[in-house]
């Protein structure tokens, strides 16, 4: 059993959601493994069991993409290579012409060392939420529909974090943007987006408005959605 009371609220959390998404043989399986999964937080420990149910739910199915189905007596890391190799088969069969983007709003860019990257097919969206740990992913129609348009922000590879771009009525606006597992963003990343928007409206066509939120509005506590300040998470 766990030795204090935080873990003990961590383990019974990931026990419960395990059996929720995925039922007794894995919640079995995570109260043997809850506590030895090398990531930090308990949000991150929870996201994990999250992305894994996925695949567990995947075997339970008999999922085409399934190489080798769960059992609760796999280690842990046997699961976790299994969880991910499912993961990228998914997101594999979303890749080509077939399954592209309208042209991004945007281009690539590169700011004070963040690279900003238009997400312009289904796989890649697909890994950008299963990578981040949020929900992304099922962003697809809107995006494909070309009313929303989603960037993946990374520094030197690795993702940081999520924006969203939505239009309306002829104007642009950041919906939101997050970190992994849709923590808040450091203010000075969402500062670096706002500043990419911002070089973008300068150079965008009379047509299109860009919204973008002031100063001031840079440490709303949830994101930037539509103009206010409460936002909205990406799961």
């Amino acid at each position: 059993m766990p030795d204090s009371l935080q873990s003990v609220r961590t383990w019974l959390r990931a026990v419960d959601h395990a059996h929720l998404r995925a039922g007794p043989e894995f919640a079995e399986w995570a109260a043997k493994h809850a506590l030895q999964i090398p990531v930090g937080s308990a949000t991150e420990i929870h996201s994990f069991f999250h992305d894994v149910s996925d695949w567990v739910r995947a075997s339970q199915a008999r999922d085409q993409f399934v190489t080798r189905p769960f059992t609760p007596t796999m280690s842990l890391r046997t699961v976790t290579q299994l969880s991910a190799a499912w993961h990228e088969a998914v997101a594999s069969a979303l890749d080509g012409p077939q399954n592209a983007f309208p042209a991004p709003r945007f281009p690539r860019a590169t700011v004070n060392g963040l690279d900003i990257i238009p997400i312009d097919n289904s796989g890649d969206l697909y890994r950008e939420g299963a990578e981040m740990h949020h929900s992304v992913g099922k962003y697809t129609d809107s995006v494909s529909a070309g009313n929303y348009y989603v960037y993946s922000i990374r520094r030197e590879a690795k993702r940081v974090a999520t924006a969203g771009l939505v239009l309306q009525g002829g104007q642009a606006f950041l919906d939101q943007i997050r970190g992994p597992c849709n923590a808040q963003v450091p203010k000075q990343i969402t500062a670096v987006v706002v500043r990419w928007l911002r070089s973008q409206s300068k150079a965008t066509a009379n047509s299109t408005q860009l919204r973008v939120p002031a100063d001031h509005e840079l440490d709303a506590p949830v994101g930037l959605n539509r103009g206010d300040d409460r936002g909205t998470e990406l799961s």
